[in-house]
């Protein structure tokens, strides 16, 4: 709220020539003074709580992941390439991963689990 005399910051209500305004420290010596005008102090600022890190979820691929795709292949009848077309990938790749030499990653592990 500013003065209506001069625009410097209110203080106070006065009375001046029949009119109440609200008027800064020096010109409130015009009239007679109704009421003070209390400012309100800025809010402070609420303090941010550090943020305890989430437990990451680490998902890891099964060691016996060959044996238990040797198995599911072998129940099902099917050789290794027809067994790769049926999970859309490489046959060589799914050579990889039934032999042990390479794991699957998570994304084709997934997909390993649905069939």
């Amino acid at each position: 709220m500013d003065c209506e005399m001069c625009g410097k910051p209110a203080v106070a209500i006065c009375k001046i020539e029949g009119v109440q305004m609200q008027v800064c420290g020096s010109c409130q010596r015009f009239g007679t003074i109704l009421k003070q005008i209390v400012t309100q102090k800025p809010s402070q600022k609420t303090k941010v709580q550090a943020q305890v890190p989430k437990e990451e979820i680490v998902e890891q691929v099964r060691p016996d992941t060959s044996k238990i795709l040797r198995t599911h292949r072998e129940k099902l009848k099917l050789n290794q390439e027809q067994f790769a077309a049926k999970l859309q990938i490489r046959a060589s790749t799914y050579n990889h991963y039934e032999s042990g030499t390479t794991l699957p990653d998570i994304a084709t592990a997934r997909k390993l689990e649905h069939i």
